[in-house]
């Protein structure tokens, strides 16, 4: 089976400030910090979760800063949905 390239969510601009947020956030309160990435596609479109290991992410953070709230207007922009779980 060929898979479409899904490059709007491939984007490093994506990916990259939510594991800069994450370490920031995360390691003045641990001493190792497991950060895992998961992308996959279905159906016509992408998905990317990430999760950390300290796993205190909640969605009252949006819109306290820039990483995150950037992140997700990107996201939404390639017709894409930004979604935080809280607990990671």
């Amino acid at each position: 089976m060929k898979l479409k390239p899904i490059a709007t969510f491939h984007s490093p601009i994506i990916i990259q400030p939510i594991i800069e947020n994450s370490v920031k956030h995360a390691m003045p309160y641990v001493s190792r910090l497991t950060i895992e990435v998961l992308v996959t596609q279905g159906s016509g479109r992408g998905r990317i979760t990430i999760t950390d290991s300290l796993k205190t992410l909640d969605p009252s953070m949006l819109n306290q800063g820039q990483g995150l709230t950037m992140t997700k207007k990107r996201v939404e922009t390639g017709n894409g949905i930004f979604l935080i779980k809280n607990g990671g």
